[in-house]
C-alpha cells in the first residue's frame, strides 16, 4: 500500500468552509452576529439624547419607596422636576453618577415622607451609590435657576413655588402638601441645563429631554398566611429567599419553633423607614421597637393585633413589640410583594407579654382604619399626623371619607413540638392569579445550550474527512 497525492482544487475548499458557517449559523437561530432592528432605531434615536428613563410610566403604591434609574449619556449629571402645579407639589433634583462610572444614577424616593420636613433628607431621597440632592432638601447645594415669566431670576426654589401659587409668601417649601402624595399621576421631566421657568403660568423646563410618569395608587391589604421555621433566633434569617426556604406554610407551630406571620400589605414601608432611621431599613429587616412604634402612631391608623387567650381563657397573652428584642421578634420585608415577614420565636418568653401554653390559638387582625369623620392631616410640617391633624385620632393617610376601613384576619395555634408535621396549609387568603403558560414546544426556535457550538465542530469534522479522501487515498 502506498499513499498517492492528489491536488487540492480550492473551490473544494471554499465550499466547505461555506458548510460550515452555514450550519453555525442555523444551530443558532442566525441572530447573534447582528443587534435587532429595534435596538439599532433605538441608537439612532438617542445619539442627541443625554437623559433618558428606564420607563416611560412607573407604578408604586402610595406610601411605599419608588425607586427609579435616570441613564445618562454623554454627561454624568442631570436635572430633574418631579410633580407640577396641578398636582399642587413640586420637587427638583440634581442626580450626578458619582465617579461617572456606570452612566447611570438609581434613586429611592420615599413618597411617605416627600414633603415633609425631616430631620434626615436620606430618609426622602437616597441612592447608595451615587448623588441625589433636592430643592426642598437641600437647595443650596443644586445650583439650579429658576426664571419668572418675564425671565428674571428669582430668588430661589420657594419664590419660584410662590410665583406658582403653591405656597404663600409666608411658608416654605414644607407647606406645598398637608398630607403625603395622594394615589394620582407625577410626571418627571428630565431638564438639559439647569434653568426652570415659567410660561404661562405653568412650571416649564428650558429645555425639556425626556419625562416619564408615575403612577401612585392606593394602597391595599392583600393577604396573610402563617409559616412555621425551625428553632432558632429570630433575625437570625438575613434576607426573604432564605426564610421562606427554611419555613413552611402551616397554622400549627410546634412550641419552640419560630411562628412566621407574613402580611401582604401596602403603603406602611416608608413610615416603617423613618421610624427605623435607616433608608436599607427594607433591606436590612425591620426591629420589634419599630413596629411597636409604628402601631403607637395613633393618627397613622395602623393596627396589628397578634393574641391568645389561655386553656382556661381566664386571660390573655399577646405577642409584645414594646419589649420584646430583636432575636425574640423580628421583620423582614419582601419588596418585590410588598410583603412583610414577623418572625417570632416561641422559645423566648420576652416575645410574649405571658405564659405560653399547648393548645393556645392566635388571632391575627391587621387593620387600616380610616377616620372617624374627617381625613388625615399633617401636625404641622409632618411627617406624622392624624385625622384632622390630631397625632391621636387614627386615619389612615391614604383614605378618603368616602373610604371604608380595610382589615385582615389569620391565626396560629401552638402545638406539642413532639406532634406529627401537618401537610402544608395554603394562605388564608391569597390574590388571584394567573394561569401558569404552557409549556415552550421543542420545535422552538429558541437556541439549544451548546448545540451551535457542537454543530460547528462536526462541520469542520466534515471538512477535514473531505479534505483528507483529497490529499491522500489508498492503492491496491
Amino acid at each position: 500500500m502506498k499513499l498517492i497525492k492528489k491536488p487540492i482544487h480550492i473551490h473544494y475548499l471554499i465550499i466547505c468552509i461555506f458548510l460550515a458557517l452555514g450550519a453555525a449559523v442555523l444551530m443558532t437561530g442566525g441572530v447573534a452576529a447582528s443587534p435587532g432592528t429595534d435596538q439599532v432605531s433605538q441608537d439612532l434615536s438617542d445619539q442627541e439624547i443625554s437623559v433618558h428613563f428606564e420607563e416611560n410610566t412607573f407604578n408604586e403604591q402610595a406610601g411605599n419607596v419608588f425607586e427609579f434609574t435616570v441613564e445618562l449619556e454623554e454627561t454624568d449629571n442631570a436635572y430633574l422636576m418631579f410633580g407640577d402645579e396641578d398636582e399642587f407639589f413640586i420637587d427638583v433634583l440634581y442626580v450626578e453618577d458619582a465617579g461617572g462610572t456606570d452612566g447611570e444614577v438609581t434613586v429611592s424616593m420615599n413618597t411617605r415622607l416627600l414633603g415633609t420636613n425631616v430631620e434626615n433628607p436620606n430618609m426622602v431621597y437616597y441612592s447608595e451609590d451615587d448623588h441625589v440632592y433636592s430643592a426642598i432638601y437641600h437647595e443650596d447645594e443644586i445650583g439650579a435657576e429658576f426664571v419668572d415669566e418675564e425671565g428674571n431670576s428669582l430668588d430661589g426654589f420657594e419664590e419660584y413655588l410662590m410665583e406658582l401659587n403653591l405656597i404663600e409668601a409666608d411658608e416654605t417649601s414644607f407647606d406645598q402638601i398637608v398630607r403625603p402624595l395622594q394615589p394620582t399621576s407625577y410626571p418627571i421631566r428630565a431638564n438639559a441645563n439647569n434653568r426652570f421657568i415659567i410660561d404661562e403660568g405653568e412650571s416649564t423646563l428650558d429645555e425639556e429631554d425626556r419625562s416619564a410618569l408615575l403612577e401612585l395608587s392606593q394602597p391595599s391589604i392583600e393577604t396573610i398566611e402563617t409559616r412555621v421555621a425551625p428553632p432558632g433566633e429570630a433575625n437570625e434569617y438575613s434576607n426573604t429567599d432564605t426564610l421562606i426556604e427554611a419555613s413552611s406554610s402551616k397554622k400549627k407551630v410546634p412550641m419552640g419553633h419560630r411562628a412566621v406571620i407574613s402580611i401582604e400589605s401596602e403603603g406602611i414601608y416608608g413610615q416603617l423607614i423613618y421610624i427605623e432611621d435607616n433608608p436599607d431599613a427594607l433591606e436590612d429587616g425591620i426591629g420589634a421597637e419599630t413596629i411597636h412604634q409604628l402601631i403607637e402612631q395613633k393618627g397613622e391608623g395602623v393596627n396589628l393585633d397578634i393574641e391568645a387567650g389561655t386553656v382556661l381563657e381566664e386571660d390573655s397573652t399577646n405577642l409584645n413589640f414594646e419589649k420584646a428584642d430583636n432575636e425574640d421578634v423580628y421583620a423582614l420585608i419582601e419588596k418585590e410583594n410588598d410583603q412583610i415577614h414577623i418572625i417570632v420565636n416561641t422559645d423566648s418568653q420576652d416575645a410574649f407579654d405571658g405564659s405560653l401554653q399547648e393548645g393556645m390559638e392566635f388571632n391575627i387582625e391587621f387593620e387600616y382604619e380610616k377616620g372617624e369623620d374627617n381625613i388625615f392631616d399633617f401636625a404641622g410640617h409632618g411627617p406624622e399626623g392624624g385625622e384632622d391633624g390630631d397625632k391621636n385620632n387614627p386615619a389612615f393617610p391614604y383614605y378618603t371619607t368616602h373610604s371604608d376601613s380595610d382589615s385582615i384576619t389569620g391565626s396560629f395555634s401552638l402545638v406539642s413540638d413532639q406532634i406529627e408535621s401537618e401537610p402544608e396549609s395554603e394562605p388564608e387568603s391569597e390574590p388571584e392569579s394567573e394561569p401558569e403558560s404552557e409549556p415552550e414546544s421543542e420545535s422552538s426556535s429558541d437556541t439549544v445550550p451548546g448545540f451551535g457550538i457542537w454543530s460547528s465542530i462536526t462541520a469542520l469534522g466534515v471538512i477535514g474527512w473531505i479534505l483528507k479522501r483529497r490529499i491522500t487515498g489508498h492503492s491496491k
